[in-house]
Order: structure tokens, then sequence, then C-alpha cells
């Protein structure tokens, strides 16, 4: 009875003081926030939840998932995750809205990284909050193939064993460490030797038998090791783990291997609180044989062997002596538009041979750049190869065929010209075929733009006697260079030319950079040929397109624009860039904000279509308004390109 009071007397105090110092509330509105502080006080309990997500594990305690206590009380939370995840901390949400409570303002935990914990409601939740603790986890890796693949009459004797994780393995993985190393020779002393690789153990040699940290290599039959007839285990890239056979120490002729891959393979979770080394969730093992031959023979490119950009410009492989003095952007080294390489090639080994691995390997090489605007040609630029390893569609045990999109972003390559120095494409025997492409001699190369892709619109033309046209506008992305090659793009038309000189406020220049108000010289254009509206880019870098999807906004009159609905059928002008194209709107698959399928309201939002008279350069993102009697009555974003 004395704590109740006591309450009470410090809830009216604090309402009394907040209600003089915040917005000197009517005494009906004090009242009314007395009452409410009383009844949140004398609360006996509150309702506390604990949740997981579906197939991810077990709550073990509150049995029911659902627990009732007062301010100060303590209380056990428990969980068993499933085998396939690893829980990493508790985290407090509000159960309402999905929301994280970030701080323990409302619950203490005891240990807030442990599956199993003592927790404290320290605070009463506010109006509208709904304890909820709930478990943070991350999903072990996983291996989603290995090898070798078995053939008929076994597999070859010397090829080697192949495993690709789902998940970025770190490459420790493989490597004991400075307190396992300490144990092993605390265990055997003098008689164990380290077998090191770069300067990091991987396994040790005791009684003349080699050891490998988490994995096991055996005879099935008989158990014995057979760890001595393979190399040291190596990740090429982090998600493939290759083991070499050893060619001078083989196989036993028509044995039964058996390969164990242990649990303590991890990634780390990047994460939640400080992130967290999570393993596999447990060990790997399978069973091949081997025949009594091995493979020396490499594999050999089959099929269709092509490279291209992601907007499908081809690119023609080419010799180093017909590169032209300023290949930066010319049709012998393309721009990468985004970067990513659409590849088709296929590799086929010898029947009976061990067979391809799971993945090739490219080798690019930067061979040009600019500085201050002048070219570097790519003879002066040093020697470090950029290696993308890539893992095929299909591989089976004589052929592997890749025909897809190859992403270059995590190789983070600089502005400049780079040559695809070569494939690399092995077999499980260790055999390596090495090759440009499908001509022998000649390579690819793309050019890169880190900045972005060159675009100015047009906005007015001049022609400069004895000198030419001249396209004046204002860089919105990118550089060009004196002597870029460049497209003019807009109204249904694409012309290709060249830069043969930058101005800027009667000052000429040797580059251009974004926000720059430039004139571009160009050489064997009229200025009948160039029109307000059109855009000097990079060539192939943006295409014509004349219809769209978009989301818009219809101004009402107050905001200027009209009072009454759009209806399908609507034929308006369009701002794109520096001019009106007229165009014809109907209503896309989901407009939302309308009254109806008939009609958009000013004040609305709508998906439409829009069919414009003529082609202009537009691009998913870009921007618009939408123009009647010479005012703005709508604005709206491209979301999809329909042609």
């Amino acid at each position: 009875m004395k704590k109740s009071l006591s309450v009470l007397f410090a809830t009216i105090f604090l309402t009394l003081i907040f209600a003089s110092c915040e917005n000197f509330l009517t005494g009906g509105e004090i009242k009314k926030k007395i009452e409410d502080q009383i009844a949140y006080a004398n609360a006996s309990s509150y309702t506390i939840r604990v949740t997981c997500p579906k197939s991810s594990g077990v709550i073990k305690s509150p049995l029911d998932g659902k627990i009732n206590k007062k301010v100060t009380d303590t209380f056990t939370v428990s969980f068993d995750p499933a085998i396939e995840w690893e829980f990493v901390s508790w985290r407090v949400i509000n159960f309402s809205t999905k929301t994280e409570l970030t701080d323990e303002s409302y619950i203490k935990f005891a240990s807030i990284n442990e599956s199993d914990t003592e927790c404290t409601l320290v605070r009463a939740p506010s109006e509208g909050i709904e304890l909820c603790l709930e478990p943070i986890l991350a999903e072990r890796p996983q291996i989603i193939s290995y090898a070798p693949i078995s053939v008929t009459g076994g597999v070859p004797k010397d090829s080697s064993i192949q495993v690709i994780f789902d998940y970025d393995i770190e490459p420790s993985s493989i490597y004991y460490t400075d307190d396992e190393i300490l144990e092993l020779e605390n265990s055997y002393g003098e008689d164990v030797e380290l077998l090191e690789s770069g300067g990091n153990a991987y396994g040790y040699i005791r009684a003349g038998n080699k050891f490998f940290k988490n994995i096991s290599i055996t005879d099935s039959e008989t158990g014995y090791n057979l760890n001595n007839c393979f190399k040291n285990p190596v990740f090429e890239g982090k998600r493939v783990l290759s083991i070499l056979a050893d060619k001078d120490n083989p196989l036993p002729d028509w044995c039964k291997v058996l390969v164990k891959f242990e649990k303590d393979f991890f990634y780390n979770s990047n994460g939640f609180y400080g992130g967290k080394d999570v393993s596999m969730a447990f060990g790997k093992k399978w069973v091949y044989t081997v025949s009594n031959q091995g493979d020396n023979d490499a594999p050999v490119t089959a099929g269709t062997f092509s490279v291209k950009l992601v907007n499908d410009t081809a690119l023609s492989p080419v010799s180093e002596s017909s590169l032209p003095a300023n290949p930066w952007n010319s049709s012998a080294a393309p721009l990468l538009v985004m970067q990513g390489l659409k590849i088709n090639l296929g590799v086929r080994d010898v029947a009976g041979g061990s067979g391809p691995t799971d993945f090739f390997t490219i080798n690019i090489k930067k061979v040009g750049t600019y500085t201050g605007g002048n070219y570097a040609p790519y003879d002066s630029q040093p020697d470090e190869v950029i290696v993308k390893n890539v893992n095929f569609q299909s591989v089976t045990s004589e052929t592997a065929e890749f025909n897809s999109i190859v992403d270059l972003s995590d190789l983070n390559l600089s502005s400049g010209v780079y040559r695809i120095d070569s494939f690399s494409f092995k077999d499980r025997s260790g055999n390596e075929l090495v090759c440009t492409g499908p001509s022998t001699g000649k390579n690819y190369y793309f050019s890169h733009q880190r900045t972005g892709t060159f675009l100015m619109p047009i906005e007015d033309v001049l022609f400069i006697s004895n000198r030419g046209t001249v396209a004046t506008g204002k860089v919105e992305r990118g550089e060009i260079f004196v002597g870029d090659s460049v497209q003019v793009v807009g109204m249904d038309t694409v012309i290709n030319t060249v830069v043969t000189g930058i101005e800027m406020y009667h000052k000429m220049l040797d580059y251009a950079k974004p926000g720059d108000n430039v004139g571009l010289l160009l050489r064997g254009v009229t200025k009948d040929d160039l029109k307000r509206g059109m855009c000097v880019c990079l060539p192939n870098s943006i295409q014509n397109h004349k219809k769209f999807r978009a989301d818009i906004y219809v101004y009402t009159r107050v905001e200027g624009g009209r009072n009454t609905p759009i209806l399908s059928g609507y034929r308006p002008q369009f701002f794109l860039y520096t001019t009106d194209v007229t165009g014809n709107i109907t209503f896309g698959p989901s407009a939302s904000g309308t009254t109806n399928d008939e009609m958009i309201m000013p004040g609305s939002n709508a998906t439409v279509n829009v069919e414009l008279v003529k082609g202009m350069p537009l691009e998913v993102g870009q921007t618009f308004k939408v123009r009647e009697g010479g005012r703005n009555v709508a604005a709206g974003t491209i979301t999809a390109l329909l042609d």
C-alpha cells in the first residue's frame, strides 16, 4: 500500500511539473494525465513475447513463447537453433511495429550473446510498445558442389579434389592458429614437422603421415591415410577450395577414396555486435573410386566463344599492333557501360579424363589511362594482372559451359583501357589451357569510365566559320576528352562523330567534367543535323526509346497544375533534358492513387505507360515533367523501358 501511494504521489508531482513547463494544460487535461499515469503505474505485469524466424530453431523457454513479468522480475530465455543456423545475439523489438529497440532500457541481458541467458525487466514498456525478444541468426556456410566427378571405369587417380561453398569462406579456415600449433608441439614434441605455405601452417607430418586441418583423406576400405598423395589445400578465391593430387606420389590403383570435411570451415557474419565467425553445420564426406590411369591432357575450347558488353556490344579480338594509339572508347575498345561482361564459352576434356574444374579464370590487365587529359599508352603501365574466378553454369565429367553476365563490380576498376590477357581453364588433374580467346595472338579490349558514362544534353547549336558545328550544353555526368569518339542520340537519330575541340568561356580545354558548361566542336556534323534536346554521349551508352513506363504525380491547381482529372489517351508534352516532346499517356498495370481505372485525379500518384512521337535517349530512373499549355501539370520518373 505504501509503495502504491509513493508511486501515486510521485506520478502526480511529475505530471504537474510537466504541465507547468510544457503547454500549461487545463485542469481537465491534467486530471486525465494523472488518471492515465496511475492506471499505468498500477499495472501488475507485462507480456513479453519470444519469437524466432520459421525453420531456424525452437524457443525452449518460455515454453509457449510468451511470459508475463513485473518490473524488476528476472526470467530465463533459451533458444535452440536449427543445424543450418548459428545463434549470434538477442535483440529487443516492438512486436506491434517490428522495429528494434536498440538499447537495454526495457530489458537487461545477463549475456546478450548467449542463446541461454537470464533477463530482467527493468522498465515498464511505454504505450504502444509490445516487448518481444528475437534471436539474431547467421546461416552456416554450405558446400554446394564437390569433386571429383565420377566417370565410367573410375576417376583418373591424379584428379584433384575441389569444393565450392555458397559463402565467402575465410582462407584461414585451413590454417592452424598459433594456439593450435603450440598444442601440437606440446602433444607430440619433436615428432611433429609443420607443413607451411606462404608462412601459414596448413598441416603437419608425424610418423611419416601427412595431416591437414579439418580435412581427412583415407582409403575407405583399409582406413589408410592418403593425405600423402595430395598437395596442400589452396583457396582459389574465397568460395573454391582445391586439393591437387601429387603426381609424384600417386594414389594406389583402384582404391576407394574417402574424403571428409569437418565443420570448422567458417565465414564472418559481418555483423551484428562486432561480427562472428560462423562455422559449417556439420562435416561433409563422400567416396569415389580411382582407376589405374592418370590424365596428362589439358582441356580444349568447344563451341561458341564470344565476349560482349552488357548492352550487347560485341568485342572483337584484335592484336596489339592494330590497337589504335588512343584506344579509349574506340571501336576496338568500346566502353564498359556497366561493370559486367556477357561471356559465352565452353570447354571439353578428353573422354575418360579427369573432367574440367567447376570454374575458369579471367586475367585482366589495365593497359592505358588518362592523366590530366593526356593518354598514357598501355606499354608504360605496370604488369599487374587482375584475376576473376567464374563458376561454370553446367559441368559434367567431360564438358563445362558458361553463357551469362560476369559481374566485374567487385574488381573496383579505375578509369582506363583494359585487355583480357587470358582465359584459364583447368581439368581436375591440374592440366591447364591458357588462351586469349578464339583467335590466337589476339585479345579482347574494353574501356571503363569510373566517373560515370559521359552525357551532355544539347541546349544550342552553333556554326563557326572555318571551324565547324558546335553543340553547347552542361555536362551532366562523366568526362569527355578531345579526340574521343561520341554519338549524338535523340529525335530518332544516332550520329557517330568525334570531339575535335572543347571550349568554355572562350578558353580551349583538353577535357570537360560534370557541371561544366561547354561547347563541343564535332567533326563532320552540320548544324541541321543537331537539335535542342538531343544528347552527346559515349558510343552505345544510351539508346533512343519511344515507349516507357513511369510513376507520375499529378499537380493540383494550387501547385500550378490541373483542376480536372487526366484520362487515358491524354496527349501532353514531355519535357526531357532540354526540350518538349509530344507523347501519349495510357494507364499502366497498376495506377495506384487513382479513383478508378479511367482517370487520375490531381494530387494523386499513378503508374502510366507513355509513347513518344519520336525516340529519345532514355534511361531507367530518369525524371521528367509533363507540360500542358506552357505549364507543368505533373512530374514523373521512368521505371521501365518498353521498347
